[in-house]
């Protein structure tokens, strides 16, 4: 996964909250050196996520469609899934682990698929799957 500045700093502030034990000073010293407690930090984001895109995958396949992994080599920032259910509807999601925000390229793709008329959404908690699925289908 690439963890872009905006997304460090998200994790980088979750975790000053988390870590009460340790003094910002020492937090900090630690980011610096890579020491494990922000890399699992960053792992645990990371496994947050992939939960989050299994649970996406799931539901797509209950509803008859399918969910592949989109990658687009030389086009950076587009969505991770692309939805695909039966009678021709279609999305595209971008799965971030909870509170977490796309990056501004991603953001930039996003406004480019919504200007040619796709549906593009930002996933980061599995609650909002039954609702992501239901808008698709009435389209």
């Amino acid at each position: 996964m690439d963890y872009g500045v905006t997304s460090i700093k998200v994790i980088y502030k979750k975790s000053l909250k988390t870590l009460k034990n340790k003094s910002k000073k020492s937090f900090r010293n630690d980011l610096r050196r890579g020491y494990p407690s922000f890399k699992s930090l960053m792992e645990r984001e990371n496994m947050r996520e992939k939960a989050i895109e299994k649970k996406l995958v799931q539901a797509v396949k209950a509803a008859g469609g399918i969910a592949p992994k989109f990658t687009s080599p030389g086009f950076d920032g587009m969505p991770d899934r692309i939805i695909l259910l039966p009678g021709g509807h279609m999305g595209f999601a971008e799965v971030k682990a909870p509170g977490e925000k796309p990056r501004p390229l991603q953001l930039a793709r996003h406004r480019i698929l919504r200007g040619l008329g796709f549906r593009v959404y930002v996933l980061d908690d599995e609650r909002q799957i039954g609702g992501i699925l239901d808008e698709i289908r009435t389209t």
